[in-house]
């Protein structure tokens, strides 16, 4: 068990960097608009779109014909990476593994909200 526990932040972490990736991936279809009709381009853009639409909503980031939302939410991602990944070592290492699934869950619920 202290094992998954304690590779919980790499797992993580790669989670996220697999959203980067995406996100990536979603910016490199713009240079070509047909991609987004095809069946893996609504895919990405069904993966991507909904956090990108909510920092539409709360920050203006269109100017002209620039949509700068995929550097901002790359920020985003990367600096919540970090504090979850820096949580979690610290309770791991304080061993309160459930206290630190709890509060992310509770964190990640409220985000979604």
């Amino acid at each position: 068990m202290d094992r998954i526990v304690s590779g919980l932040p790499f797992i993580i972490s790669w989670a996220f960097e697999l959203y980067e990736f995406i996100l990536f991936v979603y910016c490199l279809m713009s240079f070509v608009p047909a991609l987004y009709n095809s069946a893996f381009g609504r895919f990405v853009a069904s993966m991507v779109n909904p956090f990108l639409n909510l920092i539409r909503r709360v920050i203006p980031t269109s100017i002209g014909l620039f949509d700068f939302s995929p550097i901002i939410a790359i920020i985003l991602i990367r600096l919540l990476q970090k504090v979850i990944f820096v949580t979690l070592t610290l309770f791991i290492i304080k061993k309160r593994t459930w206290v630190v699934l709890i509060f992310i869950l509770k964190k990640i619920l409220k985000l979604i909200k």
